[in-house]
């Protein structure tokens, strides 16, 4: 009699599915994720446009660069600073919560028109966001 226990032929079957699963699940999350970041790199370079030199005209009251927030008109600060929103739940990698993750960014983003307004501060932001795979899966664009 062997004391050393072997799975049963329908666990292992069952495990190997489930890491096939996983697996499969991970690298869409990958390629989605990385489709996003070159999809934001496009958008940065194209809110870059050169600027045609202007004639000198005469002085004109200054026109706000952005619109001016409620909360900013209240206290001279940006909403969020005032408001304290919660920041985006992090995002483990998971596919089903991909969108509610971008969706919740979205949403913090509104709150700091100022302070998260390129395409850069707000991947800066996001990528503070990732855990586990999703965390691991960024390095290699951070280090570049």
């Amino acid at each position: 009699m062997s004391s050393s226990k072997q799975p049963a032929p329908k666990a292992t079957f069952k495990l190997s599915n489930d890491k096939t699963t996983l697996t499969n699940t991970l690298e869409e999350t990958r390629n989605q994720l990385e489709a996003q970041r070159a999809e934001l790199a496009r958008q940065a370079t194209q809110e870059q446009p050169a600027q045609p030199a202007q004639p000198a005209q005469p002085a004109q009251p200054a026109q706000p660069a952005q619109p001016v927030q409620p909360a900013q008109a209240a206290h001279g600060k940006e909403a969020g600073k005032v408001l304290k929103p919660t920041k985006p739940d992090p995002f483990n990698g998971t596919t089903t919560k991909l969108q509610q993750f971008l969706t919740e960014c979205r949403a913090y983003f509104k709150y700091f028109p100022i302070r998260l307004t390129t395409p850069t501060s707000r991947v800066q932001f996001a990528v503070g966001q990732l855990t586990g795979n999703a965390a691991t899966w960024f390095k290699p664009v951070l280090r570049k």
